[in-house]
């Protein structure tokens, strides 16, 4: 596996999988969210998503 493939998070290994599943297993057998709360409204979240997924795919993109 390409170390770069990691990086970014398009492949894990199974052992990184599977802590994952542990983790969250046990959050939702407590009743917590997944990934903490936010005290942004859902508008902002969606616009801070909209911006910063896969952006850094974008830096060859514009003219330094």
């Amino acid at each position: 596996m390409d170390p770069s493939e990691r990086l970014w998070g398009w492949s894990e290994n199974a052992r990184e999988q599977e802590l994952d599943r542990i983790e969250m297993t046990k959050k939702i057998a407590n009743g917590e969210p997944l990934y903490g709360t936010s005290n942004q409204t859902e508008h902002m979240q969606q616009v801070a998503v909209s911006n910063s997924r896969h952006s850094q795919l974008f830096f060859s993109v514009l003219p330094w």
